[in-house]
């Protein structure tokens, strides 16, 4: 297969050989079509949980399993009104690890004086 590719291309393909990296124009080429594959593979990867993560809503929705909403700002307040409930509870009761930030330089064992304070 003869390929002719724009010269912004080919100066790329340039670069990349006496970048000493490789050593022919289809070494590079090779390189950039398993990139190439190998992103495609990662989206379509993405897409596929993405579909099976949306499928239960569907099919609640294709069930009747579903709320109506007037306007759309009531949801965005019933959306809020839960992230206030959420941001009130402990990290223990919403089944979240507490985050681990390592010991507080200002506690009584830190060594900095506390920038508040």
């Amino acid at each position: 297969m003869d390929l002719t590719l724009p010269p912004h291309l080919e100066h790329i393909i340039q670069e990349k050989i006496e970048s000493g990296r490789y050593q022919t124009p289809r070494e590079v080429v090779e390189v950039a079509l398993r990139l190439l594959e190998e992103r495609d593979v990662f989206h379509q990867e993405r897409l596929d949980a993405l579909r099976g993560e949306l499928q239960p809503g569907l099919e609640a929705l294709a069930q009747g399993d579903h709320q109506d909403y007037a306007d759309w700002r009531d949801l965005a307040e019933e959306i809020k009104a839960e992230g206030r409930t959420q941001a009130t509870q402990p990290f223990a009761r919403r089944d979240e690890p507490l985050p681990s930030f390592g010991p507080c330089p200002f506690g009584p064992a830190g060594n900095l004086e506390h920038p508040f304070r």
